[in-house]
């Protein structure tokens, strides 16, 4: 059984939203586990951390958030920059649409409030059946380009929408793999600590948002992920989180 239940880790959801729900854990090796586990037993043996009223974080704990922080800071830039062009190419494409709308309603307008002039010539009429049918054609060639340029609209929407999930995907997946790692630095931390058995029924008992800083502010970063608007980050300025 974790250390750290799920529902310390995130509140009362643990999820992510996945576009891929086959995407692999990433890999926590024998040596990276070793290390993080020789790490616990220095720590515990230097009796960090001081079991008290108010448990704080170890800095080999600090270290993991921080490291999570940043992998997470890449990840979004890696994102914004290969949703830039798209972004880019997203508002051209709404500029085009809302002239074609325009256009599309001045020119009906214009239809609509138009009389046939009146005259017994027939060329005359000829004339203004021709500029009639003219005109209509004209309106729906416009009608079928802005069709086009919805259909394309909605597939950059979706290709936006798809890499930022992405983007969540692989937090979820660094979110996950920092809390392994403090598990597993946790659980052999408690076996060599000279209070180790009170330090584990503290933790099991508040969660790691007790652990006041580091482990508050990796649930916070977790949430802050969770909890964004995907529509709005599919069509929102790239420095929106």
């Amino acid at each position: 059984m974790p250390v750290f239940p799920d529902h310390f880790r995130n509140g009362n959801d643990r999820s992510i939203p996945r576009s891929d729900m086959s995407a692999k854990p990433l890999r926590y090796g024998r040596l990276r586990r070793f290390l993080d586990r020789r790490k616990a037993r220095r720590d515990g043996r230097n009796g960090l951390p001081v079991c008290e009223e108010q448990l704080k974080a170890t800095p080999t704990v600090r270290g993991m958030v921080a490291e999570f922080a940043r992998q997470a800071s890449v990840e979004r830039e890696l994102r914004n920059r290969d949703t830039a062009p798209l972004r880019r190419e997203l508002a051209g494409l709404t500029a085009e649409i809302e002239a074609i709308e325009s256009a599309l309603t001045s020119r009906q307008e214009q239809l609509n409030g138009a009389q046939q002039p009146i005259t017994n010539s027939l060329v005359d009429k000829d004339v203004a059946v021709w500029r009639q049918q003219h005109a209509l054609r004209e309106l729906d060639s416009a009608r079928w380009r802005l069709v086009d340029k919805r259909v394309q609209r909605k597939k950059l929407e979706a290709d936006i929408a798809s890499r930022h999930q992405q983007y969540l995907d692989r937090c979820n997946q660094l979110a996950a793999h920092t809390w392994d790692r403090i598990e597993t630095y946790w659980d052999s931390l408690v076996q060599v600590h000279l209070d180790g058995e009170a330090l584990n029924q503290m933790i099991n008992k508040w969660g790691p948002a007790e652990l006041s800083g580091p482990l508050q502010r990796l649930g916070e970063l977790e949430k802050q992920i969770i909890m964004i608007d995907q529509s709005r980050q599919a069509i929102g300025p790239l420095e929106s989180d």
